[in-house]
């Protein structure tokens, strides 16, 4: 009797210990799960993430520019949204945007927000009032990819078919005739000299209001040599001057062009 006792003791023990260890796992899983961020509302602590259940057009964003009064604007294929830091507020053609798909955004010097769209062209929206400008009016394509505005406060729009500069009144469209790489125009900036740089489908060219320059693979443009240059959708400038273009599928380019140019 007394083994039997100890054996039943030990079988007692064993289960409570499994007992134990089974609410030990709750209880850990538990607090890992309370750890987790939730996936429909956002982290918590230093991360938050906005979604559509929160009041943006969509989940797929393609442009974020906050403007100068802080206010985020973001661009979407279901319309751009408009967000304060408390409300959300989404334009869609139904208010006034050229159609829902937009590409980039930008807020020129008045304080108003230009909208690119990929096939109804551009809008400019001051906050009450909106206005979209299309082929009838002189942009090159219904798609556009790029907007800057300059020093001098034109406009300059980069399209599926060439570029276009806009003064405020009249249009003006270049093109490869008159010296653009390409039609396809996916990037633009303005150098710390005043020229213009236009990253294309097939090189990246700059514009100086008068002459034109190209640049490719043949001159060092990073490039897959199985297929070619590739598009180059990303310009900028850096602090020494030096020209950076970041292309789809070839990398990145660092271009001296004031060792070049020994004038400037």
């Amino acid at each position: 009797m007394e083994l039997q006792e100890i054996a039943r003791r030990a079988i007692l023990a064993g289960f409570m210990l499994c007992g134990l260890l089974v609410i030990a796992s709750i209880s850990l899983a538990a607090e890992v799960e309370q750890r987790q961020p939730d996936p429909g509302t956002g982290t918590e602590g230093v991360w938050k993430t906005y979604r559509c259940v929160d009041g943006l057009a969509s989940d797929y964003i393609h442009t974020i520019v906050q403007d100068r009064e802080g206010v985020f604007w973001f661009g979407t294929p279901d319309g751009v949204s408009r967000f304060d830091g408390k409300n959300w507020k989404t334009y869609t053609p139904e208010d006034g945007l050229a159609e829902r798909f937009v590409f980039p955004i930008m807020e020129d010097k008045e304080g108003a927000m230009w909208f690119g769209t990929s096939g109804r062209g551009v809008s400019r929206f001051d906050g009450r009032n909106w206005r979209t400008y299309t082929e009838k009016d002189g942009l090159a394509a219904r798609q556009v990819n790029a907007i800057l505005q300059d020093k001098e406060g034109v406009m300059w729009f980069g399209t599926r078919g060439g570029l276009n500069r806009f003064d405020g009144v009249s249009w003006k469209t270049y093109t490869q005739k008159d010296g653009l790489a390409n039609n396809c125009v996916w990037g633009i900036v303005q150098d710390k000299e005043g020229a213009m740089w236009f990253g294309t489908s097939h090189g990246v060219s700059r514009f100086d209001g008068k002459s034109w320059e190209t640049y490719t693979q043949m001159e060092g443009l990073a490039h897959k040599h199985s297929s070619g240059c590739k598009q180059v959708r990303a310009i900028t400038q850096d602090k020494e001057g030096a020209m950076w273009f970041g292309t789809t599928d070839g990398g990145v380019s660092r271009f001296d062009y004031l060792a070049l140019s020994p004038g400037f």
